[in-house]
């Protein structure tokens, strides 16, 4: 008689390495992207530039802004100072005006008979 021993066979599997092989793609070949890259640098830095540029030019129209409004206000102060010494100018010019100052402020007054000089002028030296 012969005996017969079963053999149990083990069929392991590796789950761990089935998760972690991806499938693999049909790679295609590299193309060389230092071309797309300074391109895009190139872009970038014109761009750049340009906005610098912008605000460089707004910076310079602002402070031109101010700079008219400074004069225009100094020149509304000069007006109003013109006037006000042109105003001045009308007082002093006036005889009344000289006359009401010499009395009252400057304590003068009109000169008596005994005061006047009488000079003749139309004789020649």
């Amino acid at each position: 008689m012969k005996l017969v021993v079963a053999k149990k066979e083990f069929q392991v599997y590796d789950l761990e390495e089935k998760k972690l092989q991806k499938p693999k793609r049909n790679k295609k070949p590299k193309k060389n992207n230092t071309k797309i890259k300074l391109k895009l640098f190139l872009y970038a830095t014109v761009i750049l530039t340009i906005s610098i540029l912008v605000l460089l030019r707004f910076a310079h129209i602002s402070k031109l802004q101010y700079d008219l409004s400074s004069t225009e206000s100094e020149v509304e102060t000069l007006i109003k100072e013109k006037q006000n010494i042109s105003i001045e100018l009308g007082k002093v010019k006036d005889s009344r005006w000289i006359e009401i100052v010499a009395l009252n402020s400057l304590g003068m007054s009109y000169p008596k008979e005994s005061q006047k000089v009488y000079v003749d002028l139309s004789k020649k030296n």
